[in-house]
């Protein structure tokens, strides 16, 4: 009986998908779609940006998010093999706007580049 109250107690915590924006793309590398890239998603919030949530990119680099109005940067990265050896690899997408009922953003694409520091 408790977990189920507090199962639903979290689903009170958290907004319906339904009044969020969905925003889904891939994440590439090249002309080569990476998968179980990690993906963070920051929100500005009184002029600092601020963690709001993670996932991984799935089959051929695909994405989804359910957000809700405000401002976001999207950071992407994933270590690849190249060559004999492993290269970190990441992409950002920054200042996407969601508006109010937004609905949907489809075809958002993270590109990926070799890190070129820490």
């Amino acid at each position: 009986m408790c977990c189920l109250l507090i199962t639903f107690s979290l689903f009170g915590c958290h907004p319906s998908p339904r009044y969020l924006t969905l925003v889904s793309g891939k994440t590439v590398y090249g002309e080569l779609a990476l998968e179980e890239t990690y993906i963070e998603v920051y929100r500005l919030e009184q002029s600092r940006w601020r963690y709001f949530s993670d996932t991984r990119s799935g089959y051929h680099g695909s994405f989804r998010i359910h957000l809700p109005p405000g401002t976001y940067n999207i950071t992407a990265s994933k270590t690849i093999r190249m060559g004999q050896g492993e290269v970190l690899v990441r992409g950002k997408l920054e200042d996407l706007k969601i508006e109010e009922k937004s609905g949907r953003i489809d075809q958002v694409v993270i590109l990926m580049v070799p890190a070129s520091g820490p």
